[in-house]
């Protein structure tokens, strides 16, 4: 009571008011300041003060105060002798608007528009900025706004907004252009329905072509809530399905691929495509599906998903088509474990790179084919052994996602040159290139690709023998990975959580954390099988349980086989003939790895190549 007293009293410029009036304003305003400073503005214009000074009861004379904001705005406006038309009108338009949009909005010539704008500048309800008729306009407060804007009737608001709309398409391309979703805004309030879902849709695509993913759903979402309101028909489907494309993506891009929300989203787009037949887009959503089920660690639905994407992609001879369709077999195998065939799949994905085709399928599958079919070729180039061609395809697919410039890729990008550091044992890099890419996916809200950045950099850490902080990044990235929904990974990130823990002698964690892994991979993703074989041998050895350990790296060294996967091979032979080692089997060493070395015909820089050589040289 005693601050609004204040208040008013600096704001009527008197050193007392009478108590009855305070209580009054307390009461009809419940303290709100903006209330509190329109209503000590309508005493003071309405001369009740003067005529309680002069005698009269002030209670009696605040019955002719208004009630509401409602009230209070339109008793000023009377008392100036201001158009309520035009401040109704202006409302609608938005909290702050250009003098030249108003004026194309009514009938007032420029000079009366002026005036009655002045008006309002005056009696402080908006603030101005600049001069002239490029002057625009503020409303002092959102709640003013709201007032002028719930006093037009219904029918008349909708003509508003039809008025806004058509000035703003006919007059203002710039605005059209750089706002849909103002336009989309003002045709949906002018109930004309289908313009306004175009917008929504312009709006929505505008934004996910910026990356702001959120404000791209909120449109898509707005476009699809009034596509529901029409008449179903074999139109409204193709409507619906021309929003829900693109909001599968963005809905991947922020919550995570594997996030719950998407699959119903995908299921109604494949229902739709198969409803329409013949012009439907069926290849780009399957190809959406596609991603959502891996990521989901459905393999077996991925192996029948593959093939139909790369049929269609060959019959139609679409640009790029065959391109995102090589990449789904691609990246399906190399993670299933099969590194030749990735090679083939991603190499071919990569000959048949279309850049615009790929730019235009980004807005319903959120990557880029392009860099992603070079860095999955460089990946399993990797696994094959041949280590410097791997390096040079991934900066290959770093260079090309820089130039693309799309934010969601080129996290990818980034990960993939983590993820080879961390697979060829180089921690600094590893940390390097994971940080980049949180980097990237915090600042644009990507949950998945934040989670495998700061897996990368867990295992990044556990190269340098930092197992405390790798323990603690890699739990954090565990938690991270599952609250998006995904199934895939968690096999890597847990082998490498186990051997931290192992390091640090909590051994019983550590057997639950591998466990788990071979668990995890049991719906398909064994490119990691190996190595947590051998990780099996390692915990053996140091347990000094011998035949387990050695029947362990066998096993680990018969899968890397089968697999293709050379690097993992060797690694797991280096670790068997260290534990012969203890029985001076030295030729059984050199039988095994002499071989294996002599057949790499690059990477001999490599930190498992460079083990080999130093056993060989050591027996």
């Amino acid at each position: 009571k005693r601050q609004i007293g204040e208040m008013m009293r600096k704001r009527m410029q008197r050193t007392t008011i009478p108590e009855a009036i305070v209580e009054q304003v307390i009461e009809r305003t419940d303290g709100v300041p903006l209330f509190i400073e329109e209503f000590t503005v309508v005493i003071l214009e309405s001369g009740v003060l003067d005529r309680s000074d002069a005698g009269e009861d002030s209670s009696a004379l605040l019955q002719v105060i208004p009630v509401t904001l409602n009230d209070l705005l339109f008793s000023r406006l009377d008392r100036m002798e201001a158009d309520r038309e035009v401040i109704q009108l202006a409302a609608a338009i938005g909290r702050e608007f250009d003098f030249g949009l108003l004026h194309a909005c009514c009938n007032l010539s420029s000079e009366q528009l002026h005036k009655e704008l002045d008006k309002l500048v005056h009696a402080e309800i908006l603030f101005a900025k600049g001069k002239g008729d490029s002057v625009s306009y503020i409303f002092k407060h959102a709640l003013l706004q709201d007032a002028a804007y719930r006093s037009i009737l219904t029918k008349k608001r909708q003509q508003c907004h039809h008025r806004i709309a058509e000035a703003l398409e006919s007059g203002f391309p710039d605005v059209v252009q750089a706002q849909p979703a103002l336009l989309a805004h003002h045709f949906t309030e002018a109930g004309l329905t289908e313009t306004a879902i175009q917008y929504w849709l312009k709006a929505g695509l505008r934004s996910q072509e910026q990356s702001a993913n959120v404000e791209a759903i909120r449109h898509f979402r707005n476009g699809i809530q009034l596509a529901m309101t029409l008449p179903p028909s074999p139109q409204r489907d193709a409507i619906e399905l021309s929003i829900k494309l693109p909001l599968s993506a963005v809905l991947m891009a922020v919550q995570g691929y594997a996030a719950p929300e998407v699959e119903p989203v995908q299921n109604r787009c494949i229902e739709i495509c198969r409803q329409l037949g013949e012009g439907a887009p069926l290849f780009p959503v399957l190809c959406a599906n596609w991603e959502w089920l891996f990521i989901r660690g459905r393999f077996q639905d991925c192996y029948h998903r593959c093939p139909e994407v790369i049929a269609i992609a060959k019959e139609q001879q679409g640009p790029g088509m065959l391109a995102e369709a090589y990449w789904t077999q691609g990246c399906t195998s190399f993670y299933a474990g099969d590194f030749e065939l990735a090679r083939q799949y991603s190499m071919l994905g990569a000959h048949n790179h279309h850049r615009q085709a790929s730019i235009e399928y980004v807005k319903i599958t959120q990557q880029n084919s392009g860099p992603l079919n070079l860095a999955y070729w460089g990946l399993a180039l990797w696994q094959l052994g041949l280590v410097e061609q791997s390096f040079q395809r991934l900066d290959e697919a770093l260079a090309m996602a820089l130039d693309l410039g799309h934010r969601f890729t080129l996290a990818m990008t980034t990960w993939k040159l983590a993820q080879v550091r961390d697979f060829a044992l180089l921690g600094e890099e590893t940390i390097d290139y994971s940080r980049r890419v949180r980097r990237i996916a915090e600042e644009q809200g990507f949950a998945f690709w934040s989670a495998l950045g700061t897996g990368c950099e867990g295992v990044g850490l556990q190269h340098l023998e930092r197992y405390d902080e790798a323990i603690e990044t890699l739990h954090s990235a565990l938690n991270q990975l599952s609250a998006t929904g995904s199934f895939i990974l968690f096999p890597k990130y847990r082998s490498h959580l186990a051997a931290c823990l192992w390091r640090v002698g909590r051994t019983k964690e550590a057997v639950q954390q591998l466990d788990q892994a071979f668990v995890d991979q049991s719906g398909g993703e064994y490119f990691m099988h190996s190595e947590l074989l051998r990780l099996r041998g390692d915990f053996a050895t140091d347990r000094s349980e011998w035949e387990l350990a050695e029947s362990y790296y066998r096993q680990a060294i018969d899968v890397a086989s089968k697999q293709g996967a050379n690097m993992y091979r060797l690694r797991s032979a280096v670790h068997l003939s260290q534990l012969w080692l203890r029985t001076d089997k030295k030729e059984e060493i050199s039988n095994l790895v002499e071989p294996l070395a002599r057949s790499f015909t690059e990477g001999h820089a490599s930190i498992d190549f460079q083990r080999a050589k130093s056993l060989l040289e050591s027996l």
